[in-house]
């Protein structure tokens, strides 16, 4: 639960892109959560995501949870990223070099990394889908463990271009939007 208080200084003050199961495991284990999601306020990481994951963290079987599970997201998210041209532009390429990791990669985890892809090393995304974001193809950058009472669940901070272009990866331009 420790490593969940450190930020990692590449984040600081920057765009963090959220996976679904970020949402559902802070939604469900909030008092696990709630330190983390400080921790980012406070290094000013802006917590940004795409409405597919919205609509699949949304899911749910009655209208009651749906409602509190809205309220949660938008609490948490300050920018949902449109699904524009020119990330779109990123998705058959990124099938290409997924190779023969593309099968079981959600078509919502395909478009977080087309998002990667089109930002390079200005985006980062945290997810447990690890086998989802090879590191033949996105860099992983940091990992963490939240401790729960029944499992430990561990997270990755993964980037496109990070490592491959040996640049340091931060954020000295912002992402439009």
């Amino acid at each position: 639960m420790d490593q969940l208080h450190q930020l990692p200084n590449f984040l600081e003050n920057g765009d963090l892109l959220v996976d679904t199961n970020f949402f559902i495991d802070s939604f469900h284990n909030p008092n696990n959560f709630a330190e983390f999601i400080s921790t980012l306020k406070k290094g000013n990481v802006e917590i940004v995501t795409t409405s597919f994951v919205k609509y699949e963290f949304l899911k749910s079987k009655t209208i009651d949870v749906v409602r509190k599970k809205e309220i949660f997201f938008n609490e948490l998210v300050g920018v949902v990223l449109p699904l524009d041209s020119e990330t779109e532009k990123q998705i058959v390429g990124l099938i290409e070099e997924y190779k023969q990791y593309m099968e079981g990669v959600s078509l919502v985890d395909l478009i977080l990394g087309a998002f990667l892809k089109r930002y390079g090393n200005k985006l980062f995304l945290l997810t447990r889908d690890h086998k989802d974001f090879p590191t033949n193809v996105f860099d992983r950058m940091h990992v963490f463990n939240v401790d729960g009472i029944r499992d430990i669940k561990t997270y990755g901070v993964y980037c496109y271009g990070c490592q491959k272009t040996k640049t340091k990866c931060g954020f000295e331009d912002n992402i439009p939007f």
